[in-house]
């Protein structure tokens, strides 16, 4: 992909990206019910633990599975060498995952570096990585990190929707500011 390439978005329409820029605000819990809600419903789904905590696989019970959780290495190569998203098949009935972990860290760091020569193809690097199996999926949702601007970024590239959970009161909308005390 080249800057002034047209990148083809077919299949991107069903990526959904849960995504807020604060923790424990729901998008993991979200993304593993509603994901679970509609491969129990005969949807066929793709969740993508974009988050380097990997919670979602402790929340899917397939966290530190020799077997299954690579501790984000695919996603990461995927992201930064072009190589191919292998989804692990059928977590549950219906439901595919792409595993994530700390090796989302160091293709957070390859992206800033990508985003210095071309910011474009570091945004849509994650699109690039969804293009070729999205069409084996009714909707895909990417659990996004929280303060981690590169991996939000490339997420937001890859989704055609995008969901924002929020926890009511005061101090549920504000990020980190540093020293300051709650009234």
């Amino acid at each position: 992909m080249t800057t002034n390439e047209p990148f083809d978005r077919t299949g991107l329409d069903r990526v959904v990206a849960l995504v807020n820029g604060k923790g424990g605000v729901l998008k993991t819990t979200l993304t593993a019910n509603l994901g679970g809600l509609l491969a129990v419903s005969g949807w066929r789904v793709l969740l993508v633990d974009f988050d380097p905590q990997g919670n979602l696989g402790l929340d899917l019970g397939y966290r530190h599975t020799a077997k299954v959780d690579d501790d984000g290495m695919g996603m990461a190569q995927s992201l930064m060498f072009g190589a191919p998203l292998m989804p692990v098949k059928d977590i549950r009935p219906n439901l595919d995952v792409v595993p994530g972990g700390l090796h989302l860290d160091q293709a957070a760091a390859g992206l800033v570096s990508l985003a210095g020569k071309d910011a474009r193809r570091a945004k849509l690097a994650l699109a690039a990585a969804l293009s070729p199996v999205a069409d084996q999926y009714d909707i895909i949702f990417i659990d996004c990190p929280p303060g981690n601007e590169p991996l939000q970024l490339a997420a937001l590239g890859a989704a055609a929707q995008i969901i924002v959970p929020t926890k009511t009161g005061p101090w549920r909308t504000r990020g980190p500011t540093g020293s300051r005390q709650a009234p």
